[in-house]
Formats: C-alpha cells, structure tokens, sequence
C-alpha cells in the first residue's frame, strides 16, 4: 500500500471534522492554514473524500465542510484506497523467475495484508480514543485555534 501525502492529509482532514463535529463546519480556508498546504490542494482532498461520501459541504458565507458518516463508520484503510490508485506494497504481475515469486508471495503479500487487516480495523473514531477522547483533545486549544470554527 502507497501512502502519499494525499490520503495522510485525508485522514487529518477528517480527524479534524470527527474532533470538532458539534462545533460547526470547517472552512477550506481555515483547513489550509492549520495543515500547511494550498486551499487548491485542501480542495482536491476534499473532492475525493466527499465524492466517497466521507464528508458533505455546506454552501454560503459560512460554508464549508462537515462529515457525512459516523467517525466510527469510517475506517483508515477505505479512507486511503480512496485517495490512492494502488492498494498494494508490490505492484502483481507476473515475476519472471521462482525467486522473485517466492519472495512476493511469501512475504510482501503477507505484509501487504497484514496492513490493510490492521487499518480496516482502525477508525477515526478508533484513532481519537487512541489519544484520549474527546474531552481530552478538545482541552488542547491549540487545535481549535488552528480551525475556524463556524
């Protein structure tokens, strides 16, 4: 599995519409400041999660974004094959010789695996218990300074 910066900021874009869920919308403007990267960039990112229906926009003055699904129902494994064009460490083809398919298939496919099994089973949800819930994140301002919060 590829990671590109693309589906590792997906997966903060969405972290940060799970933290803040039931203080408003976040703003493609307000996005790109905390994350460091371009409203062009943060917007693409946001097509591709709204076109998989992991996020909504609400439209107008105080627009922006807000999630579509429970951050339960979102695991980081489909947040990432919907950011990325390949879902695998090695690229399957046919390898000309035993050596290589033996060392593709024993091992890289069983790493390869053993990823995607490891992040199907995580969730946004699942990563703001990781540092504590809710209530614990939100007592850090330094997020929210970060989103403007609509």
């Amino acid at each position: 599995m590829k990671l590109t910066t693309k589906s590792r900021y997906g997966v903060r874009m969405l972290l940060g519409l799970a933290i803040f869920a039931d203080d408003g919308v976040i703003s493609v403007r307000s996005a790109s400041r905390h994350l460091q990267l371009s409203t062009k960039y943060i917007e693409s990112i946001c097509l591709a999660l709204k076109k998989n229906h992991f996020i909504e926009s609400v439209r107008g003055i105080n627009g922006g974004y807000r999630l579509a699904m429970k951050p339960e129902d979102i695991s980081i494994y489909n947040v990432i094959t919907s950011m990325e064009t390949y879902d695998s460490l090695a690229p399957r083809h046919v390898y000309p010789d035993l050596l290589a398919r033996v060392t593709f298939r024993e091992l890289w496919y069983k790493v390869d695996s053993d990823i995607k099994d490891y992040l199907s089973n995580i969730s946004i949800a699942d990563l703001i218990e990781m540092n504590g819930g809710l209530e614990e994140i939100k007592k850090h301002n330094w997020y929210k300074s970060y989103f403007d919060i609509v």
